[in-house]
């Protein structure tokens, strides 16, 4: 469903004086007008506006299903105007008014429900009698795909479209979608105004008004960013902590075991001699015995064997110092 550039004007006419048998022709009359602006490319009315929270829902028997559907009365070109395909079957169009046959159009919701996935193209369905709705047949004559209704929370609910000039509970008011390359209030007002200068107008940007929906989930999700920045801070001052105090009560066993790569070296010895020719050779450090040995980036750089074997063997005169044992076969490490 198409949400950008799309506007959606609510027009009363109540003031208008207008015969309720009329309605339709008077919303069709606004309707050429809207279409008439410059900058406008499509526009269509609805009795419910996607996505904003409206919601009406019918009732219906289907052969021997049954259940309820949401509904809603548009005029031809609203799949148009909202970008939404037809996917089998044909359009509302002009031809049908209100004294043709019912027609409607639903969506895949609907006839995974309804049809058991079976083409509905031809079959008829039968709301239920309502207040200021009787009973009615309609022929299903074409197939969208599914698009969110009242929200974008929640899964899509099975759809009817049928025509607005069907709608029978007519009211001096309608909502048109209008679809445009430039916001086209002011030109839309001016129009309105000058055509029938007593009929009410309201706006809203379809978009802003999906995104002010959207208020509770960013909300939430910026609280979620936030809690977890706090928890990874934690997570990382107590980390700190524990490796400070570790290596605070082991600095002597690390001092003892090995100092990787001249860096180390001249941090704790401070000399400036090449780790070549320092490697092997014990070392003192505050009292400590001290090995240096290649630093393991060194390794990685240089793969061959004998390399290993050099800092293999440093290895081994650190376990022989500690008392560990050594086997035969790490005797034999790294050796060809």
């Amino acid at each position: 469903m198409r949400e950008k550039g799309i506007t959606v004007v609510f027009a009363q006419f109540q003031q208008s004086h207008v015969a309720p048998e009329h309605y339709e022709d008077f919303k069709r009359e606004l309707l050429d007008d809207v279409r008439s602006v410059p900058g406008v490319l499509d526009a269509a009315t609805t009795t419910n506006q996607p996505l904003l929270g409206g919601s009406w829902t019918h009732q219906i028997h289907i052969g021997s299903a049954e259940g309820a559907s949401k509904f809603t009365w548009v005029s031809p070109d609203y799949f148009k105007t909202m970008g939404i395909p037809l996917l089998s079957g044909r359009g509302l169009s002009d031809e049908d008014t209100a004294t043709s046959p019912r027609v409607a159009i639903v969506n895949q919701r609907f006839i995974r429900q309804f049809s058991s996935g079976a083409d509905p193209i031809g079959r008829t369905l039968r709301t239920s009698q309502e207040p200021g709705y009787p009973a009615t047949v309609y022929q299903i004559v074409g197939v969208i795909p599914d698009t969110k209704y009242s929200d974008i929370r929640g899964d899509t609910p099975p759809m009817v479209f049928a025509p607005a000039s069907q709608y029978p509970a007519q009211r001096p008011w309608t909502a048109i979608m209008v679809y445009s390359s430039v916001f086209p209030e002011q030109a839309i007002r001016r129009k309105i105004a000058q055509a029938h200068p007593e009929v009410v107008t309201d706006w809203a940007d379809f978009q802003a008004g999906i995104c002010e929906g959207m208020v509770r989930e960013k909300l939430m999700a910026m609280l979620s960013g936030a809690f977890g920045l706090l928890a990874a801070l934690l997570a990382m001052l107590g980390l700190y902590g524990v490796i400070s105090f570790t290596v605070a009560r082991r600095r002597n066993e690390i001092g003892i075991r090995v100092a990787l790569g001249a860096t180390a070296v001249e941090g704790l010895l401070g000399k400036t001699i090449g780790i070549t020719k320092l490697r092997g050779n014990w070392q003192t450090y505050r009292g400590i015995p001290l090995m240096p040995t290649y630093h393991p980036a060194f390794l990685l750089r240089n793969q061959a064997l004998s390399e290993k074997r050099k800092v293999w063997e440093d290895m081994l005169q650190v376990m022989a110092k500690l008392g560990m044992p050594i086997s035969e076969r790490q005797q034999r490490f790294f050796l060809k």
